[in-house]
């Protein structure tokens, strides 16, 4: 073991004081809105990530994290060092502080980061030698398009839309992590709907990712989801290619794999644009089943015996099909009782589909109806009350 690192660690632990085996540093002391940095955590005992990374949520994204561990034999003594390296994404503009942060029962130095403007480096860190690094995560967000988008913008309460997001990717960006907006007036629901295309937007082509959810406004009002989030990784140019080296990416918008373990990679992040939709309440003197739909109907189907008598079934299917809402939505279909024939219910079945960046679901339900007295049975109509939006 060579003895510059032995007095690297030996000047570590006298440096930080009272809190000597513990310590924190930034990876860099200025970045700009959109770009990553690390906080490096150093102590003499290995390091419990979860506390610290529930605090560092509330002020950056986390794209990620890594652990290593040292240990030097010098004289016959022994140091042990462990670092915990985060790689975070600053969520605003300005000085952000992070620390002291308590790692086995001892209390890290606070550090303070600058965040700037949105692809605004100063002077100072252009000069660094992350220039080319920083080259391609300007280029990279000049040219990846991330946006979010609702159908339709003016809604009801308790009526279902379509929440997308749209990635247009001319660069073949990878490790795609994506976390939708939250709200506690809707419920946002992922469909397994992901599509993929290829483009040509202005003068460059790429692929096109389209995630959809549908989302449900439990109140009425302007309700306004924040922007979506989404970080990623792009190839280092600034470092060479090992020989052989190949790159594949598959097509899902959420599950997109880099198969080097060789080329160092550049984080980068990507918020969409907010959206804005208008909820418009349930109108005052609506009674029963609140159903508001954009369509509606119900059919039904019979069969039975040729001649019918007494005790024979007869099985009388129903169908609602209806556009604008989810399946737990939909009302259960009850056919009238009547002394003149016997009724057996078979479990509803319900399902939806998605089509046209609109959800219809269908309610099935099968019904036998055994006649109890001889002569003319008529049956009565099934009615289910609905909203036209």
């Amino acid at each position: 073991m060579n003895y510059k690192q032995t007095l690297f660690l030996a000047t570590l632990f006298y440096a930080t004081g009272s809190n000597a085996l513990v310590s924190l540093t930034l990876s860099n002391n200025e970045v700009s809105l959109g770009n990553a940095v690390q906080l490096i955590f150093q102590s003499d005992k290995e390091i419990n990530p979860y506390p610290i990374t529930s605090e560092i949520s509330k002020k950056a994204k986390i794209r990620g994290q890594s652990s290593a561990s040292n240990i030097q034999i010098t004289n016959g003594s022994r140091t042990d060092l462990y670092t915990l390296t985060i790689t975070i994404f600053p969520l605003t503009e300005g000085e952000i502080t992070f620390g002291p942060f308590e790692i086995n029962q001892e209390k890290t130095n606070t550090v303070t980061l600058n965040v700037l403007p949105q692809q605004n480096i100063s002077s100072q860190a252009q000069k660094s030698n992350n220039n080319e690094q920083s080259s391609q995560e300007n280029n990279a967000k000049n040219n990846v398009i991330f946006e979010a988008s609702v159908m339709p913008k003016t809604i009801y309460e308790g009526q279902t839309g379509i929440y997308q997001l749209s990635l247009f990717d001319p660069i073949q960006i990878y490790n795609i992590a994506l976390t939708p907006p939250k709200s506690f007036n809707l419920n946002l629901t992922k469909l397994n709907q992901d599509k993929v295309s290829t483009d040509k937007i202005g003068n460059q082509i790429g692929k096109i990712y389209q995630s959809f959810f549908s989302f449900t406004p439990t109140t009425s009002g302007t309700i306004t989801l924040s922007p979506a989030e989404l970080s990623a990784d792009i190839p280092d140019n600034s470092t060479p290619k090992p020989v052989g080296y190949d790159s594949f990416f598959d097509t899902s918008f959420n599950d997109r794999f880099f198969i080097s373990p060789f080329q160092k990679q550049i984080p980068i992040y990507f918020q969409s644009n907010p959206v804005t939709i208008q909820v418009k309440p349930k109108p005052n003197n609506w009674q029963g089943w609140w159903l508001p739909a954009i369509k509606a109907e119900l059919t039904e189907e019979f069969s039975a015996p040729d001649p019918l008598r007494i005790g024979d079934a007869i099985e009388r299917k129903i169908t609602l099909t209806v556009t604008g809402t989810e399946p737990d939505k939909l009302p259960l279909i009850e056919h009238p009782q009547s002394q003149k024939y016997t009724l057996f219910n078979n479990p509803e079945n319900r399902y939806s589909f998605f089509e046209n960046n609109q959800i219809t679901s269908v309610e099935v339900k099968q019904i036998l109806i055994i006649p109890q007295a001889e002569g003319e049975l008529t049956l009565p109509p099934i009615t289910v009350k609905y909203f036209d939006t």
